[in-house]
């Protein structure tokens, strides 16, 4: 039996739920939309409001598996002054003490800003390489660009946490 997983990192994560959606919405896809079994994103930014996420959610949000990892920025946006966009589907995290995915019932919450957002997820990523530095302690830990590396999602997705299924 064929199969049809779908997956990407970042803006491919936002892209793979976009081309899940289109699945549905498009009578001709119906013979590629029954072979849907997965939607697999990894650093994905919010993609639509609350009508889109409630649409979706009931057509494959059980097929939705949303990774992110640590304080990556790019799960809160796109920033509020530019909607209100809305995660749906299965979110799982992880971070490097993590040893794997491990699901969360409250999703990313969206940022207010993009600019304070980034300076903010900048300092963290510089707090990170100068973590034995004291006065680096004093600065904020929310968000961090540092955290969306690609590396960082392959290898949580290579462990996995004692006792755990594969998901």
């Amino acid at each position: 039996m064929e199969a049809l997983y779908i997956t990407g990192h970042s803006l491919g994560g936002a892209l793979a739920v976009i081309a899940a959606a289109l699945l549905h919405v498009d009578p001709s896809l119906d013979g590629i939309r029954r072979k849907l079994r997965g939607v697999y994103t990894y650093g994905q930014p919010m993609v639509g409001f609350s009508d889109f996420a409630m649409r979706f959610d009931e057509e494959f949000g059980k097929k939705l598996f949303r990774h992110v990892y640590g304080r990556d920025i790019v799960p809160s946006l796109p920033p509020r002054t530019a909607g209100s966009f809305v995660h749906f589907g299965k979110e799982f995290w992880a971070d490097e003490d993590a040893g794997g995915w491990m699901h969360r019932s409250r999703p990313a919450a969206q940022v207010r800003t993009f600019v304070g957002s980034t300076i903010v997820g900048v300092l963290a990523w510089i707090q990170a390489q100068l973590s034995g530095l004291p006065f680096i302690q004093l600065l904020p830990k929310r968000y961090s660009w540092g955290d969306h590396q690609p590396l960082n999602y392959l290898r949580t997705s290579q462990t996995m946490p004692a006792g755990a299924e594969f998901v």
